[in-house]
């Protein structure tokens, strides 16, 4: 999904998840840290849940061409 963004600079960007998310979840630094980034990865090993990825992303704000 990063390179996606890359490759879509000034197009997309990632938006802030930690909005959507439960209490419990960003009770976890790390996870807390990564949805202020935009997105979620969640481990097995880690978070004693299946292991799955998000993200939430955005069209960027352009500004009119004259």
């Amino acid at each position: 999904v990063r390179s996606l963004v890359e490759r879509r600079a000034g197009e997309l960007v990632f938006d802030s998840c930690s909005d959507l998310l439960p209490a419990p979840v960003l009770q976890d630094s790390r996870l807390a840290a990564q949805a202020r980034e935009g997105y979620l990865q969640f481990l097995p090993h880690l978070d004693k849940t299946d292991g799955f990825f998000l993200a939430r992303l955005r069209k960027a704000k352009t500004t009119p061409t004259r």
